[in-house]
């Protein structure tokens, strides 16, 4: 019998700069997406996206990032980015951009949301 997977979504809008509580949410969606029980999305919105930043020395818990974010990139499809209208293009690979009305989506169709 196979077990359900829970689909939880992590939507950070916290400045890095200014609050550890976007490196503490880039640590929880690392830890529980290697559950296998939990699909985990980490939607950075704002001043958020500061964590993919090439250097975090001028964020809270940098270091934090800098350990689990790899973790996250490495799967396809569970790091986006919250785009405004004019952007476009590739920030990194296995990042997505999405735009309100997908994260939308994302949010109807997880169990959980997180915001931090």
């Amino acid at each position: 019998m196979s077990e359900l997977v829970k689909n939880v979504l992590l939507v950070v809008t916290a400045d890095p700069r200014v609050s550890g509580r976007a490196a503490e949410a880039i640590r929880i969606a690392a830890g529980i997406g290697g559950w296998e029980k939990v699909a985990v999305k980490l939607c950075l919105c704002g001043e958020a996206r500061r964590v993919l930043a090439e250097t975090t020395d001028d964020l809270i818990n940098g270091d934090v990032c800098e350990s689990y974010l790899p973790l996250l990139l490495e799967s396809e499809k569970k790091v986006h980015v919250l785009t405004v209208e004019d952007e476009s293009g590739v920030l990194f690979p296995n990042v997505t951009m999405v735009t309100v009305s997908q994260l939308a989506a994302m949010g109807r169709e997880s169990d959980s949301v997180l915001r931090f």
